[in-house]
C-alpha cells in the first residue's frame, strides 16, 4: 500500500512520520519501538483483527490510544501512533510503497 513518509525538522532535530492520507478515517499507522509495523483499518472487514477492533472501538467506547495501552501492559510491548509535535515544520514528503500488517488477532482479543 502507498503512504506518504513526511519529515518534520524541529529546534531538537528531525523525525520522519509514515502517515496516511487526509481523508483516512477509522484508519491508522501504529508503531512498535518507534518503527511503523502495522496499518489499522477498521473499515477491512476481511481481517478478523480489524474487526475485533472495530468492536472494541464502537460498542466499548474506547480510543485506540486506549486500546493500544491496554495491548502494551498485557503483552509488554511498545505499540504508539507517531504524530508531529507542535513545534514540529514539515519539510518535505513523499509517497513509498510499503507493505504493513494488521495487529495480530491474539493482542486484540
Amino acid at each position: 500500500m502507498k503512504y506518504k513518509l513526511t519529515k518534520y525538522k524541529s529546534i531538537i532535530g528531525s523525525k520522519e512520520i509514515l502517515e496516511l492520507s487526509d481523508n483516512s478515517y477509522g484508519q491508522w499507522i501504529v508503531y512498535q519501538n518507534k518503527s511503523p509495523k502495522f496499518h489499522i483499518n477498521c473499515f477491512d472487514f476481511k481481517c478478523e483483527s480489524n474487526q475485533a477492533l472495530n468492536s472494541l472501538l464502537l460498542s466499548k467506547q474506547k480510543s485506540i490510544e486506549e486500546i493500544l495501552e491496554s495491548i502494551n501492559k498485557k503483552e509488554n510491548i511498545r505499540l504508539s501512533i507517531e504524530r508531529p509535535n507542535f513545534f514540529e515544520v514539515k519539510v518535505e514528503s513523499e509517497v513509498k510503497e510499503i507493505q504493513l500488517d494488521s495487529l495480530p488477532l491474539e493482542w486484540v482479543s
